[in-house]
């Protein structure tokens, strides 16, 4: 990981519960991350936002999407599973998860 991205993350827990956390905030720096191939950052953001935000299957979704982008099947699964645990009506993950030989 980025020393400025260690950095930052740092930073974020030294203030997070002065402010409120608006989850948006931080997709918007991870899609930056995403969209500019920085993906082991992205993951390193993602992770923070799912121990923020625990219970967001979205949010676990997007940590398998960028598991996949690093070659982590391993850890894709993982997350895809957890995602589907949160939300088993999500036939998107379903389907992602037997793409990847998972039965659901």
């Amino acid at each position: 990981m980025d020393i400025s991205m260690k950095a930052a993350i740092k930073k974020y827990h030294e203030i997070k519960d002065d402010y409120s956390i608006i989850p948006g905030q931080l997709m918007i720096v991870l899609h930056g991350l995403d969209i500019t191939g920085r993906i082991e950052e992205a993951i390193e953001l993602c992770n923070v936002l799912v121990k923020e935000f625990p219970k967001s299957s979205a949010n676990h979704k997007r940590l398998g999407d960028l598991y996949i982008k690093n070659n982590d099947t391993k850890q894709a699964i993982r997350s895809y599973k957890k995602s589907l645990e949160l939300d088993p009506a999500n036939t998107e993950v379903a389907e992602l998860l037997k793409t990847l030989g998972i039965t659901p």
